[in-house]
Protein backbone atom coordinates (compact mmCIF):
# COMPACT_ATOMS: atom_id res chain seq x y z
CA UNK A 1 0.00 0.00 0.00
CA UNK A 2 2.62 2.39 0.68
CA UNK A 3 5.04 1.50 -2.34
CA UNK A 4 4.82 5.30 -3.76
CA UNK A 5 6.55 6.29 -0.43
CA UNK A 6 9.32 3.84 -0.47
CA UNK A 7 9.75 5.04 -4.17
CA UNK A 8 9.57 8.82 -3.14
CA UNK A 9 12.19 8.55 -0.54
CA UNK A 10 14.45 6.76 -2.69
CA UNK A 11 14.42 9.44 -5.52
CA UNK A 12 14.50 12.43 -2.47
CA UNK A 13 16.82 12.04 0.17
CA UNK A 14 15.88 14.74 1.88
CA UNK A 15 11.99 12.47 2.44
CA UNK A 16 12.35 12.22 5.85
CA UNK A 17 11.14 8.79 7.68
CA UNK A 18 8.97 11.43 9.73
CA UNK A 19 6.71 12.61 6.81
CA UNK A 20 6.56 8.94 5.77
CA UNK A 21 5.10 7.69 8.88
CA UNK A 22 2.84 10.98 8.98
CA UNK A 23 1.53 10.14 5.46
CA UNK A 24 1.00 6.40 6.50
CA UNK A 25 -1.22 7.46 9.34
CA UNK A 26 -2.95 10.06 7.53
CA UNK A 27 -3.90 7.26 4.70
CA UNK A 28 -5.18 5.08 7.85
CA UNK A 29 -7.10 7.44 9.10
CA UNK A 30 -8.68 7.96 5.86
CA UNK A 31 -9.35 4.19 5.42
CA UNK A 32 -11.07 4.39 8.90
CA UNK A 33 -13.27 7.24 8.49
CA UNK A 34 -15.47 7.28 5.16
CA UNK A 35 -16.59 10.76 6.03
CA UNK A 36 -13.79 11.96 5.94
CA UNK A 37 -11.92 10.41 2.88
CA UNK A 38 -14.80 11.82 0.81
CA UNK A 39 -14.10 14.97 1.46
CA UNK A 40 -10.72 14.58 1.09
CA UNK A 41 -11.86 12.63 -2.64
CA UNK A 42 -14.34 15.92 -3.37
CA UNK A 43 -11.57 18.48 -2.27
CA UNK A 44 -8.97 16.74 -4.74
CA UNK A 45 -11.09 16.50 -7.41
CA UNK A 46 -12.01 20.19 -7.39
CA UNK A 47 -15.29 19.40 -6.81
CA UNK A 48 -18.06 19.80 -4.13
CA UNK A 49 -21.58 18.72 -4.72
CA UNK A 50 -20.68 14.93 -5.36
CA UNK A 51 -23.25 12.94 -4.86
CA UNK A 52 -22.74 9.64 -3.29
CA UNK A 53 -24.37 5.97 -3.29
CA UNK A 54 -26.25 6.44 -0.60
CA UNK A 55 -27.76 9.70 -1.99
CA UNK A 56 -26.44 12.59 0.73
CA UNK A 57 -23.90 15.11 -1.02
CA UNK A 58 -20.98 16.74 0.82
CA UNK A 59 -20.90 20.45 0.22
CA UNK A 60 -18.73 22.99 2.31
CA UNK A 61 -20.83 25.87 3.24
CA UNK A 62 -20.24 29.34 3.24
CA UNK A 63 -19.78 30.94 7.09
CA UNK A 64 -22.33 33.15 8.01
CA UNK A 65 -22.10 34.25 11.99
CA UNK A 66 -21.02 32.63 15.14
CA UNK A 67 -23.06 32.56 18.01
CA UNK A 68 -21.60 31.64 22.04
CA UNK A 69 -23.27 30.09 24.46
CA UNK A 70 -23.30 27.59 27.09
CA UNK A 71 -24.55 24.30 27.98
CA UNK A 72 -26.14 23.28 31.41
CA UNK A 73 -23.12 22.63 33.06
CA UNK A 74 -21.36 26.32 31.73
CA UNK A 75 -18.89 24.25 29.45
CA UNK A 76 -18.99 26.83 26.29
CA UNK A 77 -20.37 26.80 23.10
CA UNK A 78 -20.06 27.88 19.71
CA UNK A 79 -22.32 27.39 16.95
CA UNK A 80 -20.96 28.08 13.65
CA UNK A 81 -24.27 29.23 11.33
CA UNK A 82 -23.16 28.56 7.51
CA UNK A 83 -25.54 28.56 4.72
CA UNK A 84 -25.69 26.48 1.37
CA UNK A 85 -28.12 26.64 -1.27
CA UNK A 86 -27.98 22.85 -1.18
CA UNK A 87 -30.33 22.79 2.28
CA UNK A 88 -33.78 23.66 1.19
CA UNK A 89 -35.26 27.03 2.43
CA UNK A 90 -38.09 27.41 4.42
CA UNK A 91 -41.37 26.14 3.13
CA UNK A 92 -44.98 25.46 4.49
CA UNK A 93 -46.53 21.98 4.53
CA UNK A 94 -48.60 19.63 6.87
CA UNK A 95 -46.20 18.40 9.42
CA UNK A 96 -47.37 14.34 10.63
CA UNK A 97 -45.78 15.74 14.09
CA UNK A 98 -48.71 18.15 14.27
CA UNK A 99 -51.28 15.92 13.76
CA UNK A 100 -51.00 17.18 9.78
CA UNK A 101 -51.32 20.98 10.57
CA UNK A 102 -50.31 23.36 8.67
CA UNK A 103 -46.99 24.37 9.71
CA UNK A 104 -43.47 26.10 8.28
CA UNK A 105 -40.44 23.36 7.94
CA UNK A 106 -37.24 24.98 8.06
CA UNK A 107 -34.40 22.19 7.20
CA UNK A 108 -30.60 22.82 8.78
CA UNK A 109 -27.94 20.01 8.78
CA UNK A 110 -26.02 19.47 12.31
CA UNK A 111 -22.26 18.74 12.06
CA UNK A 112 -20.85 16.31 14.82
CA UNK A 113 -19.15 17.81 18.04
CA UNK A 114 -15.94 19.16 17.50
CA UNK A 115 -13.23 20.27 20.37
CA UNK A 116 -11.36 23.90 20.09
CA UNK A 117 -10.38 26.53 22.25
CA UNK A 118 -11.38 29.68 23.43
CA UNK A 119 -9.23 32.74 23.28
CA UNK A 120 -7.71 32.06 26.83
CA UNK A 121 -7.17 28.31 26.12
CA UNK A 122 -10.16 26.93 27.25
CA UNK A 123 -11.74 23.81 25.61
CA UNK A 124 -15.18 24.43 24.65
CA UNK A 125 -17.50 22.48 21.86
CA UNK A 126 -18.19 23.88 18.41
CA UNK A 127 -21.07 22.62 16.40
CA UNK A 128 -21.69 23.87 12.35
CA UNK A 129 -25.48 24.46 11.44
CA UNK A 130 -25.74 24.83 8.02
CA UNK A 131 -29.25 26.10 6.39
CA UNK A 132 -30.64 27.55 3.43
CA UNK A 133 -29.08 31.58 3.11
CA UNK A 134 -32.76 32.44 2.92
CA UNK A 135 -33.02 31.62 6.66
CA UNK A 136 -29.73 33.09 7.86
CA UNK A 137 -30.58 36.15 6.29
CA UNK A 138 -34.08 36.48 7.99
CA UNK A 139 -31.71 36.26 11.25
CA UNK A 140 -29.93 39.77 10.49
CA UNK A 141 -31.07 42.23 12.94
CA UNK A 142 -34.18 40.44 13.59
CA UNK A 143 -33.15 39.30 17.61
CA UNK A 144 -36.78 37.31 17.37
CA UNK A 145 -36.09 35.46 14.47
CA UNK A 146 -32.40 34.42 15.71
CA UNK A 147 -33.87 33.02 19.21
CA UNK A 148 -36.30 30.89 17.32
CA UNK A 149 -33.63 29.82 14.95
CA UNK A 150 -31.42 28.99 18.36
CA UNK A 151 -34.16 27.22 19.52
CA UNK A 152 -34.54 24.92 16.44
CA UNK A 153 -30.50 24.20 16.70
CA UNK A 154 -31.03 23.50 20.72
CA UNK A 155 -33.88 21.23 20.17
CA UNK A 156 -31.75 19.28 17.23
CA UNK A 157 -28.85 19.19 19.94
CA UNK A 158 -31.01 17.61 22.53
CA UNK A 159 -32.38 15.15 20.27
CA UNK A 160 -29.11 14.07 18.16
CA UNK A 161 -26.44 14.19 21.15
CA UNK A 162 -28.71 14.67 24.49
CA UNK A 163 -26.66 18.06 24.63
CA UNK A 164 -28.78 20.67 26.69
CA UNK A 165 -27.49 24.27 25.74
CA UNK A 166 -28.90 27.73 27.30
CA UNK A 167 -30.02 30.09 24.17
CA UNK A 168 -31.53 32.61 26.63
CA UNK A 169 -28.16 34.70 26.66
CA UNK A 170 -25.93 34.17 23.42
CA UNK A 171 -23.93 36.44 22.28
CA UNK A 172 -23.32 36.70 18.17
CA UNK A 173 -19.98 37.35 17.58
CA UNK A 174 -19.38 40.61 15.78
CA UNK A 175 -15.93 39.63 14.98
CA UNK A 176 -16.02 35.82 13.98
CA UNK A 177 -17.79 34.41 11.18
CA UNK A 178 -16.65 31.16 12.18
CA UNK A 179 -15.29 29.34 14.91
CA UNK A 180 -12.44 27.16 13.32
CA UNK A 181 -9.23 27.44 11.29
CA UNK A 182 -11.40 26.40 8.12
CA UNK A 183 -15.02 25.67 7.08
CA UNK A 184 -15.27 22.71 7.49
CA UNK A 185 -16.89 20.29 4.44
CA UNK A 186 -20.31 18.74 5.95
CA UNK A 187 -22.59 15.51 4.16
CA UNK A 188 -26.16 16.51 3.73
CA UNK A 189 -28.88 14.72 2.50
CA UNK A 190 -29.71 15.32 -1.25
Amino acid sequence: RFDFLKELKSKNKEFSDEYVNMMKQYYQKLMNNPTELQNSLNQLKGGKDQIDSEGGITITPEEYCCVKTTDETGQKIFLNLCGSDKVDPPKEQHILEMNNQEGIRIPLSLSERYEDFDVHGTACEVYDIIMNPETLKKTENQPLVMSFILSLIANRLKERFKKVILIDKYVRLKNLKYKGKTVRSQRIKS
